[in-house]
């Protein structure tokens, strides 16, 4: 016998056993749902299978910017998010070139909590994002002049 077939042996024999293991862990997880459920045990089912038929409106994204595209559209967790409140002017202006380096400096204090509106722009959810001391980063940017408030 070849040691290449010898190889393919114990393979196919790992994944027989491997799927004989996954069989009975299906069968004792049925078995043990069955007598949980006919002695009248109620198990907590998670909040996803309790309400998966009215999606929230709002939803949260948490984490550190990993791409500031211009002055009201970042990145979180690779989620492209248009700030809502935010009217900056475009990249390519000097306005703009500026609103988008206060942006990275703004976003680079840590951790973002971005809260998304459930309506989209292009390519981009709409929401709000706030840094890690709570403030506001289109707040911030309005009120430093560097963007106007969004009036749309």
């Amino acid at each position: 016998m070849l040691y290449a077939d010898l190889i393919r042996q114990r393979a196919l024999r790992r994944r027989r056993i491997a799927a004989r293991a996954r069989g009975v862990l299906l069968a004792m997880a049925l078995i043990g749902f069955g007598i949980a459920f006919g002695s009248g045990l109620k198990l907590p089912l998670p909040a996803a299978l309790l309400h998966h038929a009215t999606a929230p409106a709002q939803h949260l994204v948490q984490g550190p910017a990993s791409h500031v595209r211009d002055g009201d559209t970042i990145e979180v967790r690779g989620i492209p998010i248009r700030i809502g409140n935010l009217d900056c002017a475009e990249r390519d202006t000097d306005a703009g070139r500026e609103a988008t380096w206060r942006m990275v400096e703004l976003v680079q204090h840590g951790p973002l909590l971005c809260r998304l509106a459930g309506r989209g722009s292009m390519d981009r959810k709409i929401g709000t994002c706030a840094l890690p001391d709570g403030h506001d980063i289109g707040e911030i940017l309005i009120a430093e002049g560097t963007c106007k408030r969004w009036s749309g």
